[in-house]
């Protein structure tokens, strides 16, 4: 909001990052207008930057497919447990996929920018 309303200023103003350029005299309802629409676009633009982290986190887990409803059941508690700050055990036979669902819940952890540390306990002595 300026008393100076020159094109130049609009200019510049906008190019350093204004949302909008109001002249005086203004009119407090157009004002009004204008901070609902910044609001809104500002919330419209966190929510858009969150959708996208989720929706790319998706897409970068492709080996998680499957229709079965058994499968979509152990995906979704891989989601489910990921947030949780917990150990899990995952128990079954050899080729099962154990350690891609550990991925998984990797993957959707908070923990997940850290290190995925594959552990075969098959393959480690008895004696240890």
């Amino acid at each position: 909001m300026t008393a100076h309303g020159t094109i130049e200023n609009a200019v510049s103003a906008v190019k350093q990052g204004a949302y909008d350029f109001i002249a005086k005299p203004f009119d407090p309802d157009h004002l009004i207008l204008i901070v609902a629409r910044a609001l809104s676009e500002s919330g419209s633009r966190r929510e858009n930057i969150v959708l996208k982290k989720e929706f790319s986190r998706y897409l970068r887990m492709p080996e998680l497919v499957g229709e079965s409803p058994q499968w979509l059941g152990v995906i979704e508690s891989a989601r489910k447990v990921a947030p949780l700050k917990t150990t899990a055990l995952i128990l079954g036979e050899s080729g099962t996929g154990k350690e891609l669902i550990a991925r998984a819940i990797h993957f959707f952890s908070p923990r997940a920018e850290q290190p995925f540390i594959a552990v075969n306990c098959a393959a480690i002595p008895k004696d240890l």
